[in-house]
């Protein structure tokens, strides 16, 4: 690479790009030259934050700000690859599409092409992707991101017009806020407009219901740390006396059916889960939400919580019609509002998010299945297993450990012979930005292939097209009275076992599940992945200290930790990195059986100290 410190920055020219790393459309600015993109700062940690731009106002992720250490390091693919005479070797995209049209022509099959793709990829990729199903016929097209899917089903399916917010400089007048999830951790871009609301910390009017303690939680006026999977309970719990305040102005059979489900099901939850603290708590929320200020309710869905993730996706879209809060649900780092009108507005055929594809692939096999942004080895927490007559067709930014039955490897970047691996930041998401010269090589996103791969199988006359393969038609009430039923189940079996809650935190993909973590100076400060987060009151009773060596046992596994004490911490509980692979193997999973999802959560583990 050049030495940026003898780079003259006069003698270039400054752009402005989009970052990437998922579908929120952040910017920031860089500087080009004939053959080389450098980042407008001397260091690898720094870029040029574009303070004037609507989106972010300078704000970047860590992700975005550490993207040249990403883009740069020596574990980045640089060529696409299909496996011949058993091996993944160098071959162009061309000649791949091309060798995996005839073989689907050949095999064929009632479903001959699975894709599941990242929601975190950016919005132009989604959109051609979708138009690639659409063209095509192809209906086996789904999210892979279970920790957010039951929530964006729910929301397409809500029957309660909730009140949007698809401009984030709307929530810098807001009055109260009541936050489901650590905001300040997972979504920087929108924390920086929170901070800047006029009201909410000058009052003490942030509440927060959070699995872990965190940023969020240390600017909270009301701060309920749930218990794992208890957090429909609080929701239904506000629900239940907010609609009892309002239920004249509000007669619609909806809010009554949800008021008599959550009646039922939850009938003697608050009494065991919630204490007298809690709901004074949740009623003093309730006054808030009800004073007809200005105000908002965040949703960002955890690994812990996603077994009652639909559930509190209604809820909450309820809550903010009865009480005209803005709902704001965080689908990971991206632009949830973008996403949910892409499935609904332009392709609802499809279905997206609604149709149960991870359980027809484990049961009905595809021939081919393409993961979008994903490696099927590592991405997916819990202990679920492939089927191994799929062939796996892998986009990828990292060299990895990838699946044995894996024909082809699309790498994000394909480069041609010679590259600098700092020209394809700018052709790579060039797109609307101001138009720029194709520097050396050639940067090839998932779009690229999407239509390359559309263009292949015109010539081969190939079709995707699948006549048996149906969604679910049930109502959204008769899906929630089984999500309930399901839900209160597994709460009644969790209260009956012994051991201490293990929850799954957080961190990186890009980093963790790559092995980047050498190559970033962020990463190596913050990413620790062996380390287990135990209680100060867990740790003196299991006499326990810093760095002390212990085998947590789950799952019949035996997994290595180190111990790192907390006081925030909750007592009964430990926090581990899920994207340690260990931890997410020792994660139970399965698929529910009425409505054939796919769910995991924290189990509860014993200690073996050495």
């Amino acid at each position: 690479m050049n030495n940026q410190n003898e780079i003259n920055l006069n003698q270039k020219q400054e752009y402005q790009v989009t970052c990437p790393f998922c579908s929120v459309g952040c910017r920031y600015k860089i500087l080009k030259g004939h053959d080389e993109v450098i980042f407008s700062k001397k260091t690898q940690d720094e870029i040029d934050f574009d303070y004037q731009n609507p989106i972010n106002q300078g704000a970047l992720c860590p992700r975005g700000h550490f993207s040249y250490e990403l883009l740069s390091h020596p574990k980045r693919l640089n060529r696409s690859c299909y496996k011949s005479n058993g091996k993944l070797t160098p071959e162009i995209p061309e000649i791949i599409f091309q060798n995996l049209l005839s073989s689907i022509q050949k095999q064929g099959g009632k479903l001959p092409l699975s894709i599941f793709f990242n929601p975190l990829i950016s919005l132009h990729d989604t959109r051609a992707l979708l138009d690639f199903a659409t063209n095509n016929k192809i209906q086996a097209i789904d999210f892979i991101a279970p920790v957010d899917r039951p929530l964006f089903r729910a929301i397409l399916e809500t029957p309660f017009p909730y009140r949007k917010c698809d401009d984030p400089r709307t929530l810098s007048n807001l009055n109260y806020i009541l936050t489901v999830g650590d905001i300040f951790t997972k979504h920087p871009i929108l924390s920086r407009h929170i901070l800047k609301a006029k009201y909410a910390f000058r009052q003490n009017a942030l509440f927060n219901i959070n699995p872990i303690p965190g940023r969020t939680s240390w600017f909270s006026n009301i701060f309920l740390e749930n218990s794992p999977h208890t957090e429909p309970v609080y929701l239904g719990y506000l629900y239940t006396e907010i609609y009892k305040i309002v239920k004249k102005d509000f007669p619609q059979q909806e809010f009554k059916s949800l008021a008599g489900i959550i009646s039922d099901q939850f009938e003697y939850f608050p009494e065991k889960i919630i204490s007298s603290q809690e709901k004074e708590y949740l009623k003093y929320i309730v006054e808030f939400l009800l004073s007809g200020k200005k105000s908002a309710i965040l949703y960002s869905t955890h690994h812990y919580n996603v077994l009652g993730s639909f559930i509190s996706g209604l809820l909450c879209s309820a809550l903010s019609s009865l009480t005209s809060s803005y709902f704001i649900p965080l689908y990971g780092d991206g632009n949830f509002n973008a996403l949910e009108n892409l499935a609904s507005d332009i392709y609802p055929q499809l279905r997206l998010g609604r149709k149960p594809l991870l359980y027809h692939l484990m049961q009905n096999p595809s021939s081919f299945a393409w993961a979008v942004d994903w490696n099927p080895m590592t991405y997916l927490p819990g202990s679920v297993d492939f089927p191994e007559k799929i062939n796996w067709i892998v986009s990828s930014m990292v060299q990895d450990k990838f699946p044995d039955n894996t024909i082809a490897l699309l790498s994000e970047v394909h480069i041609n012979e010679q590259m600098d691996l700092r020209t394809n930041f700018i052709s790579w998401q060039s797109i609307g930005a101001q138009p720029v010269k194709t520097p050396i090589g050639s940067a090839q996103s998932i779009a690229h292939y999407t239509y390359l791969l559309h263009q292949k199988a015109n010539e081969k006359k190939v079709t995707f097209d699948v006549q048996d393969f149906t969604a679910p038609q049930s109502g959204w009430d008769e899906i929630l009275q089984g999500e309930l039923q399901y839900y209160t189940d597994k709460i009644k079996s969790f209260e009956d076992m012994d051991g201490i809650w293990l929850i799954p935190a957080e961190h990186m993909a890009h980093y963790k599940d790559a092995g980047l973590t050498q190559y970033s100076s962020w990463a190596q400060r913050v990413c620790t992945d062996e380390h287990l987060v135990v209680s100060h009151k867990t740790a003196s009773e299991f006499k326990l200290k810093n760095r002390t060596e212990m085998v947590l046992k789950t799952n019949k596994r035996e997994l290595p930790f180190l111990i790192k004490t907390s006081q925030k911490l909750k007592e009964n509980t430990l926090v581990g990195y899920s994207h340690y692979s260990p931890l997410r193997r020792a994660l139970p999973a399965e698929f529910s059986t009425y409505n054939q999802e796919y769910y995991f959560w924290c189990p509860k583990v014993s200690l073996n100290i050495k």
